[in-house]
């Protein structure tokens, strides 16, 4: 029988990303409406945003904010999987903080924790065990995705399922990586990592399309279908041994 407050961080989990993607799905809604609207306005219709309650932009001509539907559309896209991989690393972390304190309460062993080394402050007043505990979370935080994601997966997928899924994932760290640290384009030692020599994606319609090196990327909603996928398919896995 899975322990239910195991399970609470996995259920959490698919709570977020299934709210995620609702919100995805609706901006996206909103802005192929908007703009189809936006098309067909007069020439003269005009907005301006309030700033406080006694300021306001200067009114934008509506058609003028036509070219700029694709960067939306993709800033949209790219808010879900940013929030989607932080949420997916945030259970990393709570997983590994649950199988800390119940190896240490003496609650359940956990062997895949295997040794680890923690810093404790005799300076400061704060409870010993607590040090202990809180330190070993954030070293864990802040190991390399590959040692963390193996501990918290060998635990919790013993028959080693869901392969393509677990690619999947770490193909989309790799994602989040190039946006925030190389221009949002393909890098090299990303195409080393995932063992490939191009970056699989799907597109706008879900036709499969190959980026190399240095090729820019954009996310379309197939693609962060996938994602959304992969991520509740390897949490149903590790819900099932929740023991």
């Amino acid at each position: 029988m899975a322990d239910a407050r195991m399970a609470n961080p996995l259920d959490e989990f698919q709570g977020q990303i299934a709210t995620y993607f609702r919100q995805l799905t609706l901006a996206t809604a909103y802005l192929k409406i908007g703009s189809q609207h936006l098309k067909t306005a007069p020439a003269t219709a005009a907005v301006s945003l309030k700033l406080a309650d006694d300021l306001t932009t200067e009114p934008m001509q509506l058609r003028e904010l036509l070219p700029y539907t694709g960067a939306v559309a993709a800033g949209v896209a790219e808010l879900f999987q940013m929030k989607a991989i932080a949420a997916w690393s945030d259970l990393l972390n709570k997983l590994f903080t649950k199988f800390m304190n119940a190896h240490l309460d003496g609650i359940k062993f956990f062997p895949e924790l295997k040794t680890r080394t923690a810093r404790i402050d005799f300076s400061i007043t704060s409870d010993i065990n607590s040090q202990l505990r809180e330190g070993l979370s954030a070293d864990f935080a802040f190991e390399q995705y590959a040692d963390r994601i193996r501990l918290i997966n060998h635990r919790l997928n013993p028959n080693a399922l869901c392969d393509g899924e677990l690619l999947t994932i770490k193909k989309h760290i790799f994602i989040r990586n190039a946006v925030q640290h190389h221009q949002g384009k393909v890098y090299d030692d990303m195409l080393k990592k995932l063992g490939s020599t191009q970056l699989a994606l799907l597109d706008s319609d879900g036709n499969a399309i190959s980026l190399g090196g240095g090729q820019p990327i954009h996310l379309f909603v197939p693609e962060l279908d996938k994602l959304k996928r992969a991520l509740f398919l390897v949490t149903n896995t590790w819900k099932d041994h929740f023991a």
